[in-house]
């Protein structure tokens, strides 16, 4: 009996003095594992607020594409009737988005579009070249998006925005008779747009893949938008006198209109954060 319970006492404290030791070295290791996450730089999940991907981009500039927006132009012509004709053009937007916190962010972009070409018509010994009609356009961004609710890779959000525009086409008159001075008058085409209003969405990023880094932003909206377009028809000498129409218009409507593919073009940004 003697013998048993002295074997028994030995087992009890050689257990004893191993599980201290295994507490021991893996406190040790705990602290080996968060020193060299630490030296080597990189981002935790544990020094931000929140455990979301939105969460770790919070003080990070995010550089992307931030949708295409539209505006109304004149559209006159030199061969046509003076009218209040009107046509649409639109611009890719590139820009920033910046989260001063987990809740308010920044929007900033500007787009421009352009295109330029001749026509060139040889008759004989006679060759004319005439300007294209080239559309010029430039537009500014600005947004407030706010993050109401994150989770995971998900972040639903809510943007006031706003979107100030000018467009200007100049279209030339063909030549007058026998290489002649033109007949027809000089078209200049201009439009002036802007719109305030606020987009309602998600901002899914590429966490899942390793990536959090990269998103992508679905929305729609109602915007006001207010258009006002001229028509300028030079003066011809000794033909007519120099006509100017201008047109003014305002709509309220969703981001999509009547077009569902403008969820993918104009409701669409793709954002990498640095």
């Amino acid at each position: 009996m003697k013998t048993t319970l002295k074997l028994t006492s030995m087992a009890l404290a050689t257990a004893g003095v191993l599980a201290t030791g295994m507490a021991s070295a893996q406190v040790q290791a705990q602290g080996q594992v968060g020193g060299g996450a630490a030296a080597t730089g990189f981002p935790q999940a544990g020094a931000t607020a929140g455990d979301s991907d939105h969460d770790m981009m919070v003080g990070r500039l995010a550089v992307g594409y931030l949708g295409r927006r539209g505006m109304l132009i004149g559209r006159g012509d030199p061969q046509g009737a003076p009218g209040p004709a009107v046509d649409s053009v639109d611009a890719p937007i590139v820009g920033i988005r910046f989260w001063a916190t987990e809740m308010v962010g920044i929007d900033a972009g500007i787009g421009f579009f352009a295109n330029f070409g001749d026509t060139t018509v040889e008759s004989g010994s006679t060759t004319v070249t005439v300007d294209d009609a080239g559309d010029t356009v430039f537009m500014l961004h600005g947004g407030v998006p706010l993050a109401l609710a994150n989770t995971d890779h998900f972040s639903f959000q809510i943007v006031p925005e706003l979107n100030f525009g000018i467009a200007q086409q100049t279209i030339q008159p063909p030549p007058g008779a026998a290489g002649g001075p033109p007949t027809l008058p000089e078209v200049t085409n201009t439009g002036f747009h802007f719109d305030v209003g606020a987009r309602a969405g998600a901002e899914i990023h590429f966490g899942f893949m390793g990536i959090p880094q990269l998103s992508l932003q679905g929305s729609i909206g109602l915007l006001i938008n207010m258009d006002s377009t001229t028509q300028t028809y030079a003066a011809v000498p000794n033909v007519s006198q120099e006509i100017k129409i201008s047109r003014s218009a305002t709509a309220i409507g969703t981001t999509v209109y009547d077009n569902p593919w403008n969820i993918f073009t104009s409701n669409v940004a793709a954002l990498y954060y640095f």
